[in-house]
């Protein structure tokens, strides 16, 4: 049996009667006459060469088991169609189809996740590409143009091409453990230098050799945020 390919129209038709529950409520929704719903779902079936809905006993449509197979892609077909629409829509409207974001590590999560949901919600078109670095890495990602975007620390290059503006601050606080002798209080001047400190290394050569709130000339550097904190 050679089978038809239904239209997407009819596609819509097929997911208005199941969702509103009768033909009436597909018609209204779709804001055409009950007949022509009806037809549309009749071509449907024919063309595919099963019944959708069983319309024996009851007034209200129900989906046959052939019905309820074919549903979930035929949602997927008329979502995917949606989102082509919507992509569309927004390239017209000057929007990019994706955007690429470096972010400090140092940028606290919570407030990085509310950013990226809002971003999401005024943008559900526009892909986006997230690149987590430390310290000049960040501004390399954008002069390399691995990004379009980013949210970095006082340590950016000074090219001309980069435009900057102030965001916010986030307040860093020297940390040791509980039983380390700086949790003691009382700390002297210069007290720090006599102990280990876990530093943050810079993977990019744009800050090469500087040192960003090392207190001790006895260091440990780590190439990940999360091993120090371990």
């Amino acid at each position: 049996m050679k089978l038809g390919e239904p239209t997407l129209d009819q596609l819509r038709i097929f997911l208005a009667i199941e969702e509103e529950g009768s033909f009436g409520g597909a018609a209204r929704r779709m804001g055409r006459a009950v007949s022509a719903i009806s037809y549309g779902v009749q071509q449907m079936e024919a063309q595919l060469g099963v019944t959708l809905f069983s319309r024996e006993g009851s007034r209200k449509p129900v989906l046959t088991e052939a019905g309820r197979g074919l549903l979930a892609e035929a949602r997927a077909i008329t979502e995917a169609s949606d989102a082509l629409l919507a992509k569309t829509r927004s390239l017209h409207a000057g929007l990019e189809s994706d955007v690429a974001l470096a972010l400090d590590v140092m940028v606290p999560g919570e407030a990085a996740a509310a950013v990226l949901r809002d971003f999401r919600r005024m943008f559900p078109t526009v892909a986006l590409r997230l690149n987590i670095e430390a310290l000049g890495a960040v501004t390399a990602c954008l002069l390399d143009g691995e990004a379009d975007l980013a949210v970095a620390g006082p340590v950016v290059s000074e090219d001309p091409a980069l435009e900057r503006q102030a965001i916010g601050e986030i307040e860093l606080v020297p940390v040791a453990a509980p039983d380390h002798p700086l949790a003691a209080g009382n700390i002297a001047p210069g007290a720090s230098r006599e102990h280990l400190q876990l530093v943050l290394s810079d993977r990019s050569p744009l800050t090469e050799g500087r040192e960003f709130s090392v207190l001790s000339p006895l260091t440990w550097r780590l190439a990940d945020l999360g091993a120090k904190h371990a």
